[in-house]
């Protein structure tokens, strides 16, 4: 059975994850969990605020990516539109040292003060892809 992606409420999951992991200490898996918070609005922003059509395999078309590269890729397609803090979260990069394949990593490298980063930066884009579920414009 096919799974249609609901990345809207993945990335809510996720982030909820993320949080409770942080406070209990789990450093490695709430930072995973707020990075894959952060690529699933990211994913549904491009979906509503973009118009990006999703692909046969239930991504969005063209941006298949994880992490790093897929914020530089979406931050190359914003350039010159509206949305002001969601342009300004994109130049800030704030996922530039985080990377899908850390999951296999042994997570001794995590501080709290990147899952902090990341943490902000997934809610940030989770509030953002909230107001343009409400308004339909991107913030």
């Amino acid at each position: 059975m096919a799974i249609v992606p609901d990345f809207a409420s993945a990335s809510r999951r996720h982030l909820d994850d993320a949080k409770m992991l942080n406070d209990c200490d789990r450093l490695p898996n709430a930072d995973h969990l707020a990075g894959l918070a952060a690529e699933c609005s990211i994913k549904e922003i491009l979906i509503r605020g973009f118009g990006v059509n999703m692909s046969a395999d239930g991504k969005p078309e063209g941006f298949g990516l994880h992490g790093h590269d897929l914020w530089t890729k979406v931050r190359r397609l914003h350039q010159g539109r509206s949305g002001p803090r969601f342009q300004s979260l994109l130049l800030s990069s704030p996922f530039n040292d985080w990377g899908i394949e850390q999951r296999y990593d042994d997570g001794a490298s995590i501080q709290q003060s990147t899952v902090i980063v990341h943490l902000t930066a997934a809610d940030k884009l989770s509030k953002m892809l909230s107001e343009l579920e409400k308004t339909k414009r991107l913030p």
